[in-house]
């Protein structure tokens, strides 16, 4: 059953929050929801003996790829100032790990306008699901762009610097004796209700 909490909360919030925006102007409440791929730059694997000797190695990303389906509720404080909640399902592979993050979404556009770029940071935290996702920090930086078809259809894009903190002990992040810390590119494409 806990397993198909994650889809219940992406339907959700499309019909609670999504209004309709005649304008297409930046104001109100929204949603977004987006796919977005990519693949690791680098990531490091931390460990910590009984002894408290920390210890380094680097991974092996070459051959590793991130998708991740995330929905973001939110309402712009002014025109040019964003704010929501994120909820996310990410899966890396080489290295394998699944993660649920929720974050903080703030978002700084250009432009009033139908069609305008904006700068984003996101800062969170991964929950933990039994052995299912791993428990961990988020943080994102990203540059996109806001666009609105001749049908009003609202397409989100961005591209994005992404760092994420694991714990492989199940343990806080901060006191963990096994740790990852994995960093990448991500691309973003979702639709903005």
């Amino acid at each position: 059953m806990l397993k198909y909490v994650p889809i219940l909360i992406l339907c959700s919030t499309q019909l609670l929050y999504a209004q309709p925006n005649s304008e297409n102007k930046n104001k109100g409440i929204f949603n977004i929801t987006s796919f977005r791929a990519g693949w690791l730059t680098s990531g490091d694997l931390s460990l910590t003996s009984p002894d408290n000797v920390a210890s380094n190695n680097r991974l092996e990303v070459s051959e590793s790829s991130l998708y991740s389906l995330q929905t973001i509720t939110g309402f712009y404080l002014n025109p040019n100032y964003s704010v929501g909640l994120g909820f996310g399902l990410d899966r890396y592979s080489n290295p394998t790990y699944n993660t649920m993050p929720v974050f903080l979404d703030i978002r700084a556009y250009l432009y009033d306008e139908k069609n305008t770029s904006f700068f984003l940071l996101n800062l969170g935290t991964t929950i933990s699901v039994e052995d299912l996702f791993r428990r961990g920090t988020l943080s994102e930086i990203g540059y996109g762009y806001k666009y609105t078809t001749p049908r009003n259809l609202r397409l989100i894009g961005s591209v994005n610097f992404h760092v994420k903190g694991l714990s492989l002990t199940g343990q806080p992040l901060s006191t963990a004796d096994k740790s990852v810390t994995l960093r990448g590119l991500l691309i973003s494409f979702g639709v903005l209700f």
